[in-house]
């Protein structure tokens, strides 16, 4: 069994002053999303809103003295009939959602990898942001062009989910790790973009220890459009008027200057919503699973059959979540991973 330990302390300084004595650890690694987490402890455990305060604080959660996630600290829950009290926050994306862009800047023909780092670097230099996030990118082969302006007072984390979110486009991963006296979060970009895939496999007849699978419409279109700054791009099903109905859907990137960049948003957004998305949801139901052989992204194998539910394929783990309540209980959220070509 896995021992855990949830350190807190001061965003600026990354140092941790104090642990909290915990009854009950959660949090959820997202797909280029802010992920959140959460802990309860005793109310009279020590900790008063002097030494860990919403916006002030933050929280690095260890799983054998190894950091496996962080974020700030965004509320606080007090049940004063239970004695308890459930603090709650985010990832650090959540951080750079409330960030925001305060100088103009041009990128022609750069590689995309680059221009994220450029923005991360960008962020600790612009203004009291500086909350030790350091680049470790690779290199895609894949170029932008990209001009950002301050007056569209878009945030560092718009920016980058933007970024990651077209066609071929290199998503990205926040990660813990201890420095010294004090904890870093490590910006990861992960290629290809499709996502990692691995050996794992997993069936309802085996080491699946629950599952639950959502099939959902509402979000289907058959003819995309991306509005840019006075360019369009358009996608469409090819089996539209046969099989399938029109259905449209557009979405607005002010920031793209480029028809060909809007054209990949839009075959982005067609690619994803041209078909009911199969979302399973498994625990597994395997000894020590979160071993960390597996990340947000990365491409399993799930085959489970049964009255309405069919499904063989390849799945792209969307969220990885993590509970102890006092056993660990890993739960991946899937997608399927032709939604991602």
């Amino acid at each position: 069994m896995p021992t855990y330990a949830v350190k807190y302390g001061p965003i600026l300084t990354g140092i941790p002053i104090g642990e909290i004595p915990t009854t009950k650890i959660e949090y959820s690694d997202v797909l280029v999303g802010p992920g959140s987490w959460s802990v309860s402890a005793p109310l009279n455990c020590g900790i008063t809103m002097d030494n860990f305060r919403p916006g002030k604080d933050a929280v690095w959660i260890l799983r054998d003295d190894t950091p496996v996630f962080s974020g700030p600290l965004w509320t606080a829950q007090i049940d004063v009939a239970g004695g308890e009290v459930t603090f709650a926050g985010e990832g650090w994306l959540s951080y750079l959602n409330r960030r925001i862009l305060s100088n103009d800047v041009t990128f022609t023909a750069t590689e995309q990898t680059t221009i994220a780092a450029a923005l991360i670097t960008a962020e600790r230099t612009d203004g009291i942001g500086d909350v030790r996030i350091v680049n470790e990118v690779t290199a895609t082969g894949v170029t932008r062009d990209r001009t950002y302006l301050a007056t569209d007072r878009k945030t560092y984390g718009e920016l980058l989910v933007e970024l990651a979110n077209v066609i071929d486009g290199a998503g990205f991963h926040l990660t813990p790790f201890a420095s010294g006296n004090r904890y870093v979060t490590k910006f990861t970009t992960l290629w290809p973009s499709t996502g990692r895939v691995t050996s794992h496999l997993y069936e309802l007849s085996s080491n699946i220890g629950t599952l639950t699978v959502g099939v959902d419409g509402s979000q289907l279109a058959t003819a995309t459009y991306a509005l840019g700054a006075g360019v369009v791009g358009s996608a469409y099903d090819g089996g539209l008027g046969t099989d399938v109905p029109l259905l449209q859907a557009v979405v607005t990137v002010g920031d793209v200057s480029t028809s060909t960049t809007c054209v990949q948003i839009a075959q982005g957004m067609l690619a994803a919503r041209s078909t009911p998305t199969v979302i399973p949801s498994i625990s597994l139901a395997v000894k020590d699973a979160n071993d960390g052989t597996l990340i947000v992204g990365d491409v399993v194998t799930v085959r489970a059959a049964l009255g309405y539910l069919n499904i063989d394929g390849l799945y792209r783990i969307t969220e990885y979540k993590v509970g102890l309540t006092p056993t660990e209980v890993v739960t991946l959220t899937l997608a399927p991973a032709a939604q991602f070509a």
